[in-house]
């Protein structure tokens, strides 16, 4: 039986357990122009808004108390115990009774309000627009001032934002485009660092200090302010970030939420939780509330499993593109630019159990002429039992996105949907198909579909598929894994076959067939990789005279005049045998050129087109490489996942990824021929029989 799962979405989002709302009275405490900033401490909420602050009950939502400010704005607020600080944007900052809203001192400043960071004894402000002030809660003695430059000119604050602290020290970015700490005892700098960025956003961890700066997501040691890992964000949008324990999160205007290991930088999770119409449509951050994991978006509320998936979708009734949240002991607060209420959200129902339920409520998702982000939810909760509606759905509307559902959520009982799409979509698409879909279908059915199904599906195309064609290459593919006796020989004869290799049919069997384990295939792959092996060639390029690899050949007869023959260990073994179905049938690597091998590792024979490719020792990248080589140019790159599927560190030194067993591998190649041309390649591989074979081959990225 199936299990419970979440729902989402076709059914309206669920309602919210109002606790109260407030609404205070316009041009007093707050108006229907804006609510700047909420706190709250103890039994009481305070709100900032456009002409004043007002404190609320935070029980029953009454108002308490409202203080006008004189067609000011109050910009920020910060309220700890028995104290409550509020910035104003005519340049005053008030210390203020939380019982009565009385000022009890202010401070006067140049013009501007500026965010405010609250400790046990002190505040800490911008007095004027170049320094930050360490002020004394009670009786607002200014302890120290440290200048920071700013844009005066321009009259905007020194800082991007409230500083963040720790037990000793204070973080924070500036305008002039640097990350400081200062020791809080008396304002010293302790360390600054350049950001390629004037408005960054940054969170303080346990251990690092994570910035958003540009187009970069970094993580800087709190005691150093080194940088210790740094990741492209500009393709994302990204936003803003928070740091929760070892993890980091990232918003972006596509409506994104990312995860990131603080401590590596690897992108752990990543789910579309908005609607990614651009800045102002942008998700909250994430915040824990009920021991969940929740953010606001749109005028939604989502609570979030631990890989980012949404499990509740609360209707918050709240108009507006952004949502304050705010956690108290009573409950969530939420405020938007004129109400404040205090909630707790319900309890979700759940999917119906029985399968022909689920469909039926899969094809009333599907037949909607436009799907909202909920429903692209449900179907995702729905799985396997919504693939037929999917399916049905890429047939008649060549609906991309229906068709990666399917991809990401059909399962092995799936198999006979997917291999009738598969079908379909490489010989009676009729141009309706979405683009890739039989690559991606092929994709689906090498990893997860029944081996019958799928072997079956695949001869039948296989023979009334025109030669050469989409559909006799790809239901190859899908024969190399087959056992069965008449794909075995397919297989072998196409391997077989001489003369030019067409629609590249040999190419993907030489990195697909020994997934089969079939013995006369595996024998058949050594056969090819030994005649590659044996056959010699002359040098493009111009060898000096002598021995460069000192192995007892002169250079003009050497077969590999830069590097001595030598046993192999088990890493080397793995990228010799990726390397040679890399090039093995490229035509284009028969020209010399050059390879970069890790850093680390002594250069060793690599055989590609009926011959080798020449190495050489580390090669910088600063153009060296060709002005002494002629196209391609090779390096081992990073692999993107491990044999688990999962992804690995970008600051990953070695290019093979080992299973836990050692008996399965992933390495990745990139290509350079020509200054605009380059492509990368990801292999999996497997030791069968104590040698190494490629099962898989992907490509990862194209230039």
């Amino acid at each position: 039986m199936l299990s419970l799962v979440p729902i989402l979405a076709i059914l309206p989002p669920l309602p919210l357990n109002e606790q109260w709302i407030a609404r205070p009275s316009p041009n007093k405490g707050v108006d229907a122009l804006g609510i700047t900033s909420f706190a709250s401490s103890g039994d009481r909420v305070f709100v900032a808004g456009r002409e004043g602050y007002t404190a609320l009950d935070l029980r029953t939502g009454r108002i308490l108390w409202e203080a006008p400010a004189k067609e000011q704005i109050a910009i920020s607020l910060a309220a700890a115990g028995s104290d409550l600080f509020v910035s104003l944007d005519d340049g005053q900052l008030r210390s203020v009774d939380p019982a009565t809203g009385r000022t009890i001192w202010g401070l006067s400043r140049k013009g501007f309000a500026s965010d405010l960071r609250l400790e046990p004894q002190v505040l800490y402000a911008q007095l004027a627009y170049d320094s930050l002030s360490a002020i004394e809660r009670k009786g607002g003695r200014i302890r120290w001032t440290k200048k920071i430059p700013a844009e005066v000119k321009a009259r905007n604050p020194a800082l991007v934002s409230s500083p963040a602290g720790d037990a000793d020290s204070l973080y924070f970015a500036t305008r002039g485009r640097r990350l400081v700490r200062l020791r809080k005892f008396d304002g010293q700098r302790l360390w600054s660092q350049p950001l390629s960025s004037d408005w960054a956003d940054f969170s303080l961890g346990p251990r690092f200090l994570f910035v958003r700066d540009g187009e970069w997501l970094a993580a800087h040691d709190k005691l150093t302010g080194r940088r210790k890992w740094r990741s492209g964000v500009a393709h994302l949008g990204g936003r803003a970030v928070r740091a929760y324990g070892n993890d980091v999160f990232l918003t972006t205007d596509r409506g994104l939420l990312l995860r990131y290991n603080g401590a590596t930088g690897r992108r752990e999770a990543l789910a579309q939780v908005g609607q990614g119409l651009g800045p102002s449509d942008a998700p909250g951050l994430p915040f824990t509330f009920q021991g969940s994991l929740h953010l606001a978006s749109g005028r939604s509320l989502l609570r979030l499993s631990p890989d980012l998936r949404p499990t509740a979708e609360f209707d918050t009734t709240l108009d507006g593109s952004s949502l304050r949240t705010l956690v108290t002991p009573r409950g969530l607060l939420l405020a938007n630019y004129d109400s404040v209420r205090l909630i707790v959200p319900s309890t979700r129902p759940s999917l119906p159990v029985l399968p022909v339920a689920r469909a039926a409520l899969a094809e009333q998702i599907v037949s909607k002429l436009r799907w909202e982000p909920r429903d692209v939810r449900l179907l995702q909760a729905l799985g396997g039992d919504a693939a037929p509606a999917l399916a049905r759905r890429v047939r008649e509307q060549g609906d991309r996105q229906a068709l990666e559902v399917l991809y990401s959520r059909a399962r092995a009982p799936q198999t006979h949907v997917v291999a009738d799409l598969w079908r379909w979509s490489i010989t009676n698409g009729a141009g309706n198909e979405p683009r890739g879909a039989a690559p991606l279908l092929t994709e689906w059915l090498r990893t997860r579909g029944e081996s019958a199904i799928r072997s079956s599906t695949a001869l039948e195309v296989y023979r009334t598929a025109p030669p050469d064609s989409q559909a006799r290459h790809l239901s190859l593919s899908l024969l190399a894994l087959s056992r069965d006796p008449d794909a075995v020989a397919i297989v072998l004869e196409q391997l077989r076959r001489r003369g030019r290799d067409e629609a590249g049919t040999k190419e993907t069997l030489y990195t697909s067939a020994a997934a089969s384990e079939v013995p006369q295939v595996l024998a058949e792959l050594r056969q090819m990789r030994n005649r590659s092996r044996t056959v010699e060639r002359r040098f493009a390029a111009k060898l000096p005279a002598g021995d460069l690899d000192r192995d007892g050949l002169p250079n003009d007869v050497d077969r590999n005049p830069y590097a001595p023959p030598r046993p192999l260990a088990e890493e080397e073994r793995v990228l010799a045998t990726a390397f040679e179905a890399r090039f093995h049938f490229d035509e284009r690597s028969r020209r010399v050129g050059g390879v970069e091998f890790p850093g680390g590792m002594k250069p060793f024979e690599l055989f590609g087109w009926q011959g080798q490719i020449l190495p050489e020792a580390r090669i910088n990248r600063s153009g060296e490489m060709k002005r002494r080589y002629e196209y391609p140019f090779i390096r081992f790159e990073t692999a993107d996942v491990d044999p688990e599927g999962r992804p690995v560190a970008i600051q990953a030194k070695s290019p093979v990824r080992f299973s836990p067993d050692r008996r399965r591998a992933t390495v990745a190649i990139g290509t350079t021929f020509g200054s605009l041309d380059g492509t990368g390649f990801a292999y999996e591989l497997r030791k069968i029989g104590g040698e190494w074979y490629v099962v898989n081959a992907r490509v990862t990225w194209v230039s």
